[in-house]
């Protein structure tokens, strides 16, 4: 089985978290992880999600921020299996991942879904001129 683990600086993986439930509805499988929201540690938090776990789940922990602290802290899971670390997710990317329905994503697949959800941001002002000049978007 796949687990998602959707993280944050504050409460955006909480936001997040409705949003994803109005498309998805409420799943087992997809935790969200608020970090600095109190006085609790990553770890204290992020281990018991992750005992939960059989040890050939699949695992993908997304992190809002490349570098930031709660992406460093969970590079330390990298070493279990099936386990792939993520930086700096947006609404796509997330959508598109947690309606995957492969045994286990491929690295190839995962970074193909991060190139296709990059491409979902775009600045509309140009978009809009571009219709505007005949140029479909």
């Amino acid at each position: 089985m796949r687990h998602y683990l959707i993280m944050s600086h504050g409460r955006l993986a909480l936001g997040l978290k409705d949003t994803l439930e109005m498309f998805v509805g409420k799943r087992e499988d997809i935790s969200y992880v608020a970090a600095y929201i109190d006085d609790k540690r990553i770890c204290d938090i992020v281990n018991p999600i992750i005992s939960k776990l059989h040890k050939d789940d699949e695992l993908i922990i997304l992190t809002d921020l490349l570098g930031g602290s709660v992406n460093t802290e969970m590079m330390k899971y990298l070493s279990r299996p099936h386990t792939h670390l993520i930086a700096g997710f947006n609404y796509s990317l997330i959508l598109e991942l947690v309606t995957q329905t492969s045994q286990y994503l491929t690295k190839e697949e995962i970074e193909e879904i991060i190139k296709k959800s990059r491409q979902q941001m775009a600045y509309v002002n140009s978009l809009k001129t571009h219709k505007e000049n005949g140029d479909e978007y």
